[in-house]
């Protein structure tokens, strides 16, 4: 580094004679220059600056392991995995240049996070739901069951609370049921990709609880505590499992976020 005696000293040559420059002498790295004051005699300083930080953006795992086995720094690159992102860092000590990969959630899983608030919905909703948002996530059988729900009253009910039914006051009897005769579930199994990334489509199974609310006729579809989290915990270590084969020993690979600089890549 330049002590503060060389720049001051530096500072006053230059306002009486040729501007201080910086130069690279050959052999040198690029980010290595030589300081160099005219003054009668050339008196040289070398120093390192910084390197200016670059970042590279690759599309799939693979890409990022082709990346990092060609830039790295000898044996200083790390690789670092979370649910926002994957890392690879070129070299350890310099923290100078990265290699990444953004995870993005899928729309089948953006889906199931909504479902947490507990909503309540229209049977036509739910239908949409598990035809559409949901396709290919929830078994078949489930579609023709909540279409063909139906929602009756009828008076002198007992006083009971039973799934797809309840009382409503001591005279009145709230009632669904499906055409199909077939059972309405509790709960089901939503099996869905948390990322979107190619070749991170793997399907993680989420729990899900059906609620019916026969006296405004909806319905709602809640995934269990902590089950949203759950799944993306596994994707996640299903992508650093990935990792760590691609990288074959040449590189550590951590699951965290990696800080450098004081700022978060």
């Amino acid at each position: 580094m330049i002590d503060a005696t060389f720049l001051n000293r530096a500072a006053a040559l230059g306002r009486d004679a040729a501007a201080p420059t910086l130069h690279t002498l050959a052999g040198d790295p690029e980010h290595v220059h030589t300081f160099a004051v005219v003054d009668g005699a050339i008196e040289h300083k070398r120093i390192e600056l910084p390197r200016p930080a670059i970042s590279h953006r690759v599309a799939t795992l693979d890409d990022l392991a082709a990346a990092v086995a060609e830039y790295a720094m000898g044996d200083a690159a790390e690789i670092w995995v979370d649910v926002g992102r994957v890392v690879g860092l070129i070299d350890s000590h310099r923290f100078t240049r990265t290699i990444q990969l953004p995870l993005t959630w899928s729309e089948p899983y953006k889906t199931i996070l909504a479902l947490e608030s507990h909503q309540p919905k229209t049977q036509a909703a739910i239908v949409w739901l598990l035809r559409h948002s949901l396709a290919g996530c929830v078994s078949e059988d489930l579609l023709p069951i909540f279409r063909g729900l139906r929602f009756g009253q009828k008076t002198d009910g007992t006083a009971r609370i039973d799934h797809g039914k309840e009382t409503l006051g001591r005279a009145v009897d709230a009632a669904v049921v499906s055409t199909t005769e077939a059972a309405i579930p509790e709960r089901i199994t939503a099996a869905v990709p948390i990322f979107q990334n190619p070749g991170l489509r793997a399907a993680q199974e989420i729990p899900l609880t059906v609620e019916i609310h026969t006296a405004t006729e909806q319905l709602s579809i809640s995934p269990l505590p902590d089950a949203c989290q759950i799944a993306a915990d596994r994707a996640v270590a299903d992508v650093a499992e990935q990792l760590v084969e691609l990288a074959a020993g040449r590189w550590p690979v951590y699951r965290g976020t990696l800080n450098y600089d004081h700022r978060t890549t």
